[in-house]
């Protein structure tokens, strides 16, 4: 007799295959709507070229616009068809789309082969199973022991030239990487996997990729032995250089490793110092901390600054575990004080930011957590203020605001939008005056280290309003505040100076791949690294065929008809990461720091654009601790009804409008592209 739970996991199996099999008729039937769509337009593709675009996440000289009448009399020059512009690209094959879809939903081997039994039976060529249609290897792969667990090593040159048919890669003259290394849990019985990922810190386009990965119950025991193969090869290709091959052409280029971006936790371990909660757990600088209760408490100021020469002589013991060389300390020329970076996602968002909304609006009150925490009604109030934004924050955001109730579930970008972009409307609300004042010098510093380039004077500032909401950390948020994450704030615009603004040396990139290598580990427990060899082929297989798309970056592309003619449209998108939209939340831009609200898009006389109303009566949010519009952040009170029409090769930035008081709160964004 068939066991009920039996029929009903036979049941669930039938009704995922169903849903599979739906969502692959929709795919197939919006492909076939666009084949029947490309066919049944007759106008010349030259009226719908595409045409570049500028840096979007600059400023230049003030863009045109046309006279009113203009604008006007747009529909005197409608095309003769009104069908939206058409990807005039080759088609791809039927193959390779679907080796697409099966991939990007995930499906099972099951699930595939009966879709593609499916699609045989109707006299389509395809292969009988998924590893034929995703070019999936059979190579068995043997991973080398690595106690208590395993290791297996991709290889820095192996990913590279995988990468060398990318017309992006193939371009550079030499070749520098930023480097992450994480623990990931993978199951609830502690298995867990450390990558090592790589990633081009000037190519947004390019996600990170594997070099590296352990695989365990636990974390490796030995980090010098688990960085073994590593380091060997970075200090192979220092001394060497890389190989590129393209079009039979074979180069050789510089290599080297810009940063090391990683939390605390793992940067002592491949670093071999102390833990960041020890008294001599700056990695910057020899501040000793002392305990308060069972917190180890740093002093406001810094301390003598550290180098590599004193690092590697060992000249603060206290700072190192290993008395010999060891680690990522093996590879040669690394700087290891200015190279091994401080992650803003860490440090930042998920340390200092979190910090303040525990002690001020958290629900549970922890221990030693000193400060002027709001009363229960006021952070009620506060919360549902917050979550009620979430009509006016733009899409580029992933996590939109909750209730406080809900702070200990709160992830980085959560943390980011309230300490980068809203939260001095819920502080000016609900926080006390000096509260508020001492929130926006760390508000205004973040984001004044955030700008696309920032300045000598702005990053000189930033240093002077982080020493200053440091040195007052103490005063409203306890003794025993003042930890390892605030102490870093002072060494971040170090960073900046060197390697560029804070979305730029943040994880959050490499946060989002590990979500990627979890979801591509089924079995938790056997052979986990040949699962994730064989899905990250598999994926280089189905990327190999989309290079041929990639000159479209940096050009925009219209689409979604607005007024029911081909010429006007209601979203832009551009460099394949930004999308403005005529709607409530996508729709403002600033251009040379003047807000203004998207009605659409147009094409008039051949030039593409937008139809914009400016925001009139602009003034800044706040004058103290710096005016705010140094920082993209100004208060507009109504929008004026003239219409302009600016041409989209004008530099501009996205920016998000939220009604507060009786006007609009404007704030530019300053993370785009970078996640």
């Amino acid at each position: 007799m068939t066991s009920p739970w039996t029929v009903r996991r036979r049941k669930r199996k039938m009704r995922r295959l169903n849903e599979y099999d739906e969502i692959f008729q929709s795919h197939l039937s919006l492909i076939e709507a666009s084949a029947d769509l490309t066919e049944s337009i007759n106008m010349p593709a030259d009226g719908f070229e595409d045409i570049p675009m500028g840096d979007a996440s600059g400023y230049k000289s003030q863009p045109q616009c046309q006279e009113p009448g203009e604008i006007e009399n747009i529909c005197e020059h409608q095309p003769e068809n009104s069908n939206d512009p058409v990807d005039d690209r080759p088609s791809v094959p039927l193959k390779y789309r679907l080796a697409h879809f099966v991939s990007e939903f995930q499906l099972s081997v099951q699930a595939t082969a009966s879709l593609l039994g499916i699609l045989r039976d109707e006299g389509l060529d395809l292969p009988m199973c998924r590893a034929t249609l995703l070019e999936t290897p059979q190579v068995p792969i043997v991973p080398k022991i690595e106690p208590p667990g395993e290791y297996m090593h991709f290889g820095i040159q192996s990913c590279l030239s995988r990468l060398s048919e990318d017309p992006t890669v193939s371009s550079m003259e030499e070749i520098k990487l930023d480097i992450n290394i994480d623990g990931l849990p993978i199951s609830k019985n502690g298995r867990c996997v450390w990558p090592i990922l790589a990633a081009f810190p000037d190519v947004r386009e390019i996600s990170p990729f594997v070099i590296g990965c352990y695989s365990g119950v636990k974390e490796p025991s030995d980090f010098d032995s688990f960085l073994s193969d590593f380091v060997s090869e970075v200090n192979q290709l220092t001394r060497d250089g890389v190989e590129m091959t393209r079009g039979g052409i074979t180069r050789r280029l510089s290599f080297s490793i810009r940063l090391f971006i990683c939390d605390r936790p793992a940067t002592c371990k491949i670093t071999s110092v102390v833990s960041h909660v020890s008294k001599h757990g700056c990695p910057n600088c020899n501040q000793i901390g002392h305990r308060v209760g069972q917190v180890t408490v740093y002093s406001p100021i810094k301390g003598s600054a550290r180098d590599d020469h004193s690092f590697r002589t060992r000249l603060d013991k206290d700072h190192h575990k290993a008395e010999s060389i060891s680690g990522v300390e093996r590879i040669s020329g690394l700087d290891m004080i200015k190279q091994i970076g401080v992650d803003p996602m860490h440090a930042c968002h998920l340390g200092v930011t979190k910090r303040v909304l525990e002690s001020t609006v958290g629900k549970v009150k922890k221990a030693g957590y000193v400060g002027t925490r709001l009363r229960k009604v006021g952070r009620e109030q506060a919360g549902q203020f917050y979550s009620s934004l979430k009509s006016f924050i733009p899409s580029d955001f992933s996590r939109q605001p909750k209730p406080f109730e809900e702070l200990p579930n709160f992830k980085a970008t959560e943390f980011r939008l309230f300490d980068s972009y809203v939260g001095p409307l819920v502080t000016k609300k609900f926080f006390s005056a000096q509260q508020h004042l001492h929130f926006l010098h760390y508000y205004c510093a973040l984001r004044l280290l955030s700008m696309p380039v920032p300045t000598v004077d702005q990053i000189e500032t930033a240093k002077t309003l982080l020493g200053t909401f440091v040195e007052n950390f103490q005063s409203h948020y306890g003794e025993n505040s003042l930890t390892h994450n605030v102490h870093m704030l002072l060494h971040l615009p170090e960073y900046v100076e060197m390697y560029g603004n804070l979305p730029s040396i943040s994880a959050f990139k490499y946060e989002n791949f590990m979500q990627q290598i979890k979801r591509y580990i089924t079995s938790k427990k056997h052979q986990v690294l040949q699962q994730l060899h064989k899905r990250l082929t598999e994926q280089h297989q189905i990327a190999k065929r989309s290079w041929s798309k990639r000159e479209l970056t940096d050009k925009f592309k219209l689409k979604k008809n607005l007024l029911g003619c081909g010429f006007a449209y209601r979203t832009c998108t551009f460099e394949e990461t930004i999308t403005i939209r005529a709607n409530s939340k996508d729709d403002c831009i600033s251009i040379n720091g003047l807000p203004s609200k998207v009605l659409g898009f147009a094409e008039l006389d051949g030039r593409k654009g937008a139809i914009i109303k400016e925001f009139a009566n602009t003034t800044p949010l706040f004058l103290d601790p710096i005016d705010s519009t140094k920082i993209g952040v100004c208060y507009a009170e109504t929008i004026t009804e003239e219409l302009k029409f600016v041409e989209l090769d004008s530099v501009f930035q996205k920016a998000m409008k939220i009604p507060f008081d009786s006007g609009f709160v404007i704030i530019s964004l300053l993370h785009l592209g970078f996640d």
